[in-house]
């Protein structure tokens, strides 16, 4: 690995094109970064169809500037790559593996948003944003100084920055928080790709140590081939599911009439007597309880809910109870569990669903974003675009 040509790399195993000479003619880094595009403008289509035609479910948070760049730099490292490779244009050897630690960062950013509703979000956005940049910057150092040494320092940092997000990325699913199966979300299957990222950049890197790359182009050739598959696979299915949610049929129940000011009046009631006497915390609060502490009739408190909140009780109590734990992350270092009991949940998987739906993360994500502060917050309220 102590080698000058073997300075000179330090990427993922795209990078390694420049390095052999016995590759297929047509550049498939080229194809990979077409089809990259392909399948973000694809997306981005289907998910303003959904916004347009769904008006009952809140569409999920995303971060489409983290996106349009995540693909940006991935198409822009590809081509990189391919230039180099097919025209041996030669590149300062430290900024193909800069970018390359950007890859995984970008990658985090997309998939766990910041909310924009959240208390100081820009300033926890920006902060998150420069953490997320230290990889590249670190690497970038790394390349200026690697003619200077024999020590790898390149591929150490590439290897590190996979490795550590791609493990990272899996720990996010490590509790449950939804029905479906660990393997089927969104970050086990990033973190998945992360690793497999970094684990083949460092045969590649052993191979070009102790092999002059002999293997390195059948390994880069496989490795492009199959990502070829899956981003043809996703291009062709991926509209499967969003276009049946597009679809409006005619025997859904009539919107209910909109509230009148009496309800609204009533919903203010309700929320200042829940907010006064911490009603969410307590686990088996039910409407049936509700009402009879009130003293007002079960049917007009709950008809008033669906009105006024467009959900119904059990749906808003959780709303208080997910405040109140995110008050409890955000301003204690207790134990999750116990921020879960005391704020109302009895069961872990209910807790982690809820706090999924609300949030778009995990407890612990979220806590991880929003750590302790010193200064304390209102108490709890259900979230206002939630209202």
């Amino acid at each position: 690995m102590g080698s000058t040509e073997r300075r000179a790399t330090g990427f993922t195993p795209a990078a390694r094109l420049h390095q052999t000479n016995d590759m297929t003619t047509i550049p498939l880094p080229f194809i990979t970064a077409l089809l990259l595009v392909i399948l973000f403008f694809r997306i981005q289509f289907l998910h303003m169809k959904s916004n347009i035609n769904i008006h009952n479910n809140k569409p999920k948070r995303r971060n489409t500037k983290a996106e349009a760049i995540f693909i940006g730099v991935s198409c822009i490292a590809l081509t990189l790559v391919a230039l180099r490779w097919g025209s041996n244009m030669a590149f300062p050897a430290f900024i193909q593996p800069a970018i390359a630690a950007s890859i995984p960062s970008l990658l985090w950013l997309c998939l766990f948003p910041y909310s924009k509703n959240a208390p100081d979000a820009l300033p926890r956005r920006r902060q998150a944003t420069v953490l997320h940049l230290l990889p590249s910057l670190f690497t970038l150092g790394a390349g200026v100084i690697q003619s200077r040494t024999t020590i790898p320092l390149i591929d150490i940092m590439l290897v590190s920055v996979y490795f550590g997000y791609g493990v990272a990325l899996i720990y996010t699913t490590h509790h449950p928080q939804t029905h479906s199966p660990m393997w089927k979300s969104a970050p086990f299957i990033a973190g998945l790709y992360v690793l497999i990222s970094g684990a083949i950049d460092t045969v590649i890197a052993l191979d070009i140590a102790f092999n002059n790359g002999s293997h390195a182009a059948t390994i880069i050739t496989v490795f492009h081939t199959v990502m070829l598959a899956i981003l043809t696979m996703l291009i062709v299915t991926h509209s499967a599911h969003p276009q049946s949610e597009l679809i409006v049929t005619h025997d859904q129940k009539p919107e209910a009439p909109p509230a009148t000011d009496d309800e609204h009046q009533l919903a203010k009631t309700l929320d200042d007597f829940i907010r006064t006497h911490a009603l969410y915390t307590d686990p088996g609060m039910t409407l049936q309880r509700l009402s009879r502490r009130m003293g007002i009739p079960l049917r007009r408190l709950s008809e008033t809910i669906n009105r006024v909140h467009g959900r119904n009780f059990s749906q808003v109590i959780n709303e208080y109870r997910i405040e109140e734990a995110k008050r409890l992350l955000s301003q204690t270092d207790a134990r999750i569990t116990d921020i879960m009991l005391e704020s109302g949940f009895q069961t872990k998987s209910n807790f982690n669903r809820e706090f999924l739906r609300l949030t778009g993360m995990s407890p612990s994500v979220w806590r991880s974003q929003y750590p302790l502060r010193e200064q304390a917050t209102a108490s709890a309220t259900p979230p206002e675009e939630n209202r």
